[in-house]
């Protein structure tokens, strides 16, 4: 009789520690799972991570390298917008403003034109610039 309450005793002891072993292999796989998917997170940020820097780099190129006066986008404005007042740079002086032109530029619309045309191109600049961060 004893040994038959030895061997009961026994297979209750198994059978809790089977029960709590399954319940750690159950705890373990939700934290594997969890893990994993952390893990794709993360690889998932730092793909982002490195287009943003192959992006900084393709910017920080272009404003390494410069650019040239024909190119520079508020030189371009700058120049339609004297245009538009009837300034124009005079050739043969490398491009500078010579007598009257001088005077028309420094009028006080005149001047008002030029600066809105800079602080609109400097607007439109930004904007491309966020529409840019915000595809990465």
């Amino acid at each position: 009789m004893l040994e038959d309450d030895l061997d009961l005793e026994l297979a209750l002891h198994s059978s809790e520690d089977a029960h709590s072993s399954f319940s750690t292999y159950s705890q373990e796989l939700q934290k594997l799972h969890l893990l994993q998917a952390e893990m794709e997170q993360a690889q998932q940020s730092y793909d982002e991570l490195q287009q943003m820097e192959t992006e900084v780099a393709k910017c920080t190129a272009t404003v390494q390298k410069g650019f040239s006066v024909k190119e520079d986008p508020f030189v371009k404005e700058l120049d339609s917008a004297l245009q538009s007042i009837g300034v124009h740079r005079q050739q043969y002086s490398g491009g500078a403003f010579i007598g009257n032109h001088v005077h028309k530029a420094l009028k006080l619309a005149n001047i008002q034109t030029l600066c809105k045309s800079l602080a609109q191109t400097d607007c439109l600049i930004n904007q491309q610039r966020q529409n840019t961060a915000q595809k990465c």
